[in-house]
């Protein structure tokens, strides 16, 4: 049986003496069945909004409160469509299964 790796998303037999992923050694379990395509969709958004929400931060901390208090919602706004992006990849793949 094939698993996924959620940390790094690559897809090896599992082992039940052996549950640790052969890429980056994050824990694989059974249940981990589902495999993604691009098991990383989403994240890179997520990351990018927070580092801009944290210099949109230092901008309404030390320059202006009016940009740097807008940057941040826009930049919060980002984090939630890359988690609805990730939510929307795993769906797809639940739906493709046939779980």
């Amino acid at each position: 049986m094939k698993v996924q790796c959620p940390n790094c998303g690559l897809v090896q037999e599992f082992d039940p003496g052996y549950k640790i992923c052969l890429k980056c050694g994050g824990a694989v379990e059974e249940s981990h069945t589902r495999i993604l395509k691009n098991p990383r969709k989403g994240r890179g958004m997520q990351g990018m909004a927070i580092i801009a929400f944290l210099l949109f931060f230092f901008l309404f901390l030390f320059w202006s409160k009016y940009a740097g208090g807008h940057g941040m919602a826009i930049s919060a706004l980002f984090y939630i469509w890359g988690i609805y992006k990730t939510h929307l990849n795993k769906r797809s793949a639940k739906e493709s299964h046939g779980h």
